[in-house]
């Protein structure tokens, strides 16, 4: 009798899965967390592990690294994360099969057995390293045997060689030189990546894994990208050029003059013999208003040529330095000592337009992550209500206990259901909404009481309770839909994150101009660095994610911007003892 390992956060669909394994007479062994389980393994022979992805502590990923390094027993992993990456990144850290949820039971049980068959068939002895496999592979380099999906492949030597050269590196990328390097013995020249690429092509269509994107054999390309960017200088430039252009002028002005009333002097001071050459020259110097404006005209010409080249030299260091302006390297741009504020510039741009980039591609990846984080949370609902759902319809003589059982829990994962396709109709009205606000008398103190009462069942279930300390009758002026929308996020976030049988506070005070309003809760302390970023958008602080307390990451954001269009402010505190967060809006004026 086999051995099966399952791990996953979900209890439902763990538990689900256990159902149906033990209907084929597998041993289960079922864990709700990654804790304590590499420990367990050394005491327990393991035959099959099914693993989730996302789960708190260490995840999916994570185990299935550390478990390889001991144990080759075949992994599924059993997971709403979809994405080829994720596929890619899954085989090659180890793992053998992958299922997306929502996931029909029946076909995962399939695939445990294919498995497990396929693990007992190809690996009765310990597996060693002349044999290798992994993802529908299996190829041993004593008898030079090749299998693909239990069918056994015929390659030639060559072949043989790089696949099995391939298979060795698998989950890295393998340089063209080093492969041609290892299979030909040869040195590597760039006419040689022909005669390799004829040869990974033989090798997918021999594993039908032809087309655009081949699953198993990948090329990947590296592009040389050069980009070039030109910006213009303006005024400073063209001052520092007509600056220049008049000094040296004044300054080659001024000398011509000197030596004008120079030749003048000579010619008026000095005897001179009739025909004598040096007297003609410093007469026409001297006396001639056509000589002189042409001597002249040159020696502005040359100086203008020269500062002409100065400032356009400028321009080219300019344009040299602009490529930095958009490059991955954090070193500084240099230039010219008499750029320096050119210098100052472009460098405060580059670190902004950094910086930009950064937070631009933090947000993005966020907003990414949150979809990601999202379809996960659907699937894990819609997978149990799916597999209970087929419990149900394939056993028509199921106890009356159990049939309950298993419609309470499909029907709890409905509403939850409900409230993540909510949230993701949530994402897209932030994005596309303006917030207006309807401002109306509103008694707040009473407000608060009855979003209290509607979380009544909540408080219930968890053994909570929330107490309001208010002072006498609070009139603010508001919009009343909006502003129970932010006390409704952030009591539903004090109940999610407090401890249980915790009392949460909810403090009400006024002074001459404001109403504070504190909710107060027990619970883990928030670190400092969430704390400056628990109001952007699409910001969680519990990275376990799970579906319990999961949510989008915009509760706290739409209250935020919410408050401060009420001219009021938000903020959150926390320490060892308590979370507080406290909201101040301006007192009705009568």
């Amino acid at each position: 009798m086999s051995n099966i390992l399952i791990v996953d956060d979900e209890k439902e669909i763990a538990d689900l899965i256990e159902i149906y394994l033990k209907n084929e007479n597998y041993n289960v062994y079922k864990y709700y967390s990654s804790e304590h389980i590499m420990n367990d393994l050394e005491n327990i022979k393991i035959d099959l592990a099914i693993l989730d992805i996302m789960m708190p502590g260490v995840d999916g990923f994570s185990l299935c690294e550390e478990i390889r390094k001991k144990y080759n027993f075949p992994i599924i992993f059993v997971t709403a994360k979809v994405e080829n990456i994720d596929k890619i990144s899954g085989f090659a850290i180890g793992a053998d099969d992958y299922v997306t949820k929502p996931f029909e039971p029946l076909e995962l049980v399939a695939r445990v057995k294919a498995q497990i068959r396929r693990y007992k068939n190809y690996n009765k002895v310990e597996e060693n390293e002349e044999v290798i496999d992994f993802r529908n592979i299996v190829i041993n380099n004593n008898s030079h045997e090749f299998y693909f999906k239990d069918k056994k492949i015929l390659l030639t030597p060559i072949e043989f060689s790089i696949m099995w050269y391939l298979c060795k590196n698998r989950g890295t990328t393998v340089k063209t030189e080093d492969l041609f390097m290892e299979v030909w013995k040869e040195k590597y020249y760039e006419k040689d990546n022909n005669t390799i690429m004829v040869h990974i092509r033989h090798l997918r269509e021999k594993m039908n894994d032809i087309g655009r994107e081949p699953k198993y054999i990948k090329t990947i390309w590296e592009l040389d990208i050069k980009l070039k960017t030109e910006i213009k200088y303006g005024k400073k430039l063209t001052n520092k050029f007509i600056k220049r252009i008049f000094l040296w002028t004044s300054i080659y002005t001024f000398i011509f003059i000197i030596l004008w009333l120079l030749c003048r002097s000579i010619c008026s001071s000095v005897i001179w013999y009739e025909g004598g050459f040096f007297y003609d020259i410093l007469r026409n110097i001297g006396y001639s208003f056509t000589t002189l404006l042409i001597i002249w005209l040159i020696g502005f010409s040359i100086i203008v040529i020269i500062c002409l080249y100065k400032t356009l030299s400028y321009v080219d260091s300019i344009v040299d330095a602009s490529a930095l302006l958009i490059s991955d390297k954090e070193e500084d741009i240099v230039l010219p000592e008499d750029l320096l504020d050119v210098e100052k510039r472009m460098n405060q741009i580059k670190k902004q337009a950094r910086k930009n980039l950064r937070l631009g591609q933090e947000n993005e990846q966020r907003k990414n992550d949150l979809i990601v984080y999202l379809a996960h949370d659907i699937k894990t609902p819609l997978t149990s209500m799916i597999g209970y759902l087929s419990l149900l319809n394939e056993i028509n003589d199921m106890p009356l206990k159990q049939r309950v059982k298993y419609i309470n829990i499909a029907l709890e994962k409905s509403y939850r259901l409900e409230d993540l396709i909510n949230e993701l109709f949530d994402i897209s009205r932030f994005n596309a909404e303006t917030i207006i606000l309807s401002k109306e008398e509103l008694n707040l103190t009473m407000m608060l009481e009855q979003i209290v009462d509607d979380f009544y069942p909540i408080l219930k279930e968890n053994n909570k309770e929330i107490t309001i300390k208010s002072d006498d009758k609070i009139i603010i002026y508001a919009d009343s839909d909006k502003i129970a929308r932010v006390f409704g996020n952030i009591i539903k976030n004090a109940i999610n994150y407090s401890i249980n049988n915790d009392k949460i506070e909810i403090e009400v005070k006024k002074d001459n101009q404001n109403v504070i309003v504190k909710v107060k809760n027990k619970g883990t302390k928030i670190p400092e660095e969430q704390l400056k970023r628990i109001f952007e958008k699409f910001y969680r602080a519990d990275s376990s994610i799970t579906s319990k307390t999961g949510g989008s990451g915009l509760g706290l954001a739409i209250a935020k911007e919410i408050v401060e269009l009420h001219n009021g402010k938000i903020i959150a505190t926390s320490n060892d003892l308590e979370t507080v967060f406290e909201v101040v809006l301006p007192l009705c004026k009568n």
